[in-house]
């Protein structure tokens, strides 16, 4: 079976409108045929790691663990149920109430219906399933929203309502892709990982600017090698693996998503149509660039530090190397193509007739003993020869970027990822084997006594913010055994937008 059908299925869950998502999954070209398996695997689990199914609806370890995630493993009836769910605003406190999510109607099933069968029309079985995977993970979420706008902030629990349930659901697919079917202990192939990517020169990159113009270039070069670094790890383990930033609704992400899996020639954009349909803007982020309507697209916005959930200690080693030579083929495409475009500018500027007074103009600049010279290398310039500027340019281009990345195991990979209580409590050895790999800072200490109390369950999605912790400590460890830095130019500099 695909491993994009087993993300799908988790994605798509709804234990509490079970109906509805069987529904749609029957819609699935492909995924119809696997569905009494994805359901005795999903049933399985649920029994496996429901430690009192009386009090709690079932879940499995990936939800489990996504939940733990934001430090919430507190028995509560889902949110989705008859009730609404009071959310407050992060800063002002703001109350407002949302109310149960809207069932999907004739239409919106029609329309699933319709797209997944485009799609496998058109593809093969493999990446029929990897796109059916990308549609519903980007526009589901939106299609529920088109019949109630504040659906997208419907929480995903409601004794802490800080995760729309969308987020959360794409937390427990990406869990399910890094998470094998066949996972044990002291297997740290086989066991997840957080890993973390990340990029230097920054300060130094941007603090070159001279102009207005040329900071703003620096920053969205940055911005769209971040993005292009998120997107390759989004294309080996699906856009949910990436945790931040998150990639849902970023416009950069839905344009390459747009040219990737789209083919407007052939009559096939099922992107390209569902953004115009479902966002607000009514048209794909591709056309709104090449009109001149968009304004993210051309704005800086993704950081150059990248965490992701990978399975497994070589997954994470072997995404290292990857990225640092993507960083490096995207930085030289990029490069090249302003080489190639300033070798045009200034061979089109010399044969132009009417820049002839401006040409003698610079050559009154030199020395008249030196102005034959300087008429040979313009005459040289124009035939396309002596540009000796080539290999200074690639030496500067191939060394411009150091890559840094590590990555932590998200729980000891010789312990279970899940453990009950006991009439002592939670075993020691336990929490101590977790607390090894990513201990607190200061005095508190994970589980907390409250936790300890309130909790019958604990899994290793409750050191997931000591596991973000730890990665940041490491990178920056990292970094400080560098000696690398911009090698300074002789003479005056020269500014990125040309100017």
């Amino acid at each position: 079976m695909n491993p994009y059908y087993r993300k799908l299925y988790a994605l798509l869950h709804d234990s509490e409108n079970i109906e509805q998502f069987h529904n749609v999954c029957n819609q699935v070209t492909g995924l119809q045929r696997h569905l009494d398996n994805l359901q005795n695997w999903w049933q399985q689990l649920e029994q496996h790691y429901q430690a009192n199914p009386s009090s709690i609806a079932p879940q499995t370890l990936f939800q489990a663990i996504a939940s733990s995630s934001d430090r919430i493993n507190l028995k509560s009836k889902p949110p989705n149920s008859s009730n609404s769910v009071k959310i407050h605003h992060p800063i002002s406190g703001q109350s407002q109430s949302i109310p149960p999510l809207n069932r999907l109607t004739d239409e919106d099933i029609k329309t699933i219906q319709t797209i997944c069968s485009q799609i496998a029309l058109t593809e093969n079985p493999d990446n029929a399933a990897k796109k059916t995977f990308w549609w519903f993970w980007r526009f589901y979420p939106e299609l529920i929203a088109q019949h109630q706008p504040n659906a997208l902030l419907f929480p995903a629990h409601k004794i802490l309502p800080d995760c729309p349930l969308h987020s959360y659901h794409s937390t427990v697919s990406a869990l399910v892709g890094a998470i094998p079917d066949d996972w044990q202990i002291k297997q740290a192939d086989k066991h997840p990982y957080l890993f973390l990517f990340t990029f230097s020169p920054v300060q130094e990159f941007i603090k070159a600017s001279r102009k207005f113009v040329d900071f703003w270039a620096g920053s969205y070069l940055l911005h769209y090698l971040g993005a292009k670094i998120c997107w390759h790890i989004a294309q080996l383990y699906a856009p949910d693996a990436v945790i931040t930033p998150s990639l849902w609704s970023q416009e950069i992400i839905d344009a390459l998503m747009v040219k990737e899996f789209d083919n407007p020639n052939q009559n096939y954009s099922p992107f390209g149509d569902s953004f115009k349909h479902y966002t607000p803007e009514t048209s794909d982020p591709v056309s709104q660039f090449t009109r001149g309507q968009s304004t993210s697209l051309s704005t800086a916005g993704f950081p150059n530090v990248i965490t992701a959930l990978v399975p497994g200690k070589k997954a994470a080693e072997e995404l290292g190397n990857v990225l640092t030579q993507k960083l490096t083929e995207e930085w030289k495409a990029i490069a090249h193509q302003i080489r190639k475009h300033i070798k045009q500018q200034v061979k089109t500027w010399l044969a132009d007739p009417n820049n002839q007074e401006k040409r003698e103009a610079i050559l009154q600049e030199f020395p008249e003993f030196d102005r034959n010279t300087c008429q040979d290398d313009l005459r040289k310039w124009q035939e396309g020869g002596c540009w000796e500027w080539h290999k200074l340019w690639d030496a500067q281009i191939n060394n411009t970027w150091e890559t840094y990345w590590t990555a932590v195991p998200l729980g000891n990979p010789d312990q279970e990822l899940l453990i009950n209580k006991d009439n002592n409590g939670f075993p020691e050895t336990w929490k101590q084997d977790q607390n090894a790999i990513a201990p607190s800072r200061g005095e508190q200490t994970i589980p907390t006594l409250a936790e300890e109390q309130a909790y019958d369950t604990l899994n290793i999605g409750t050191w997931w913010g000591n596991v973000q912790a730890r990665l940041g400590q490491l990178i920056q460890s990292v970094k400080n055994t560098r000696t690398w830095q911009i090698p300074i130019a002789p003479g005056e500099r020269s500014t990125l937008s040309g100017q």
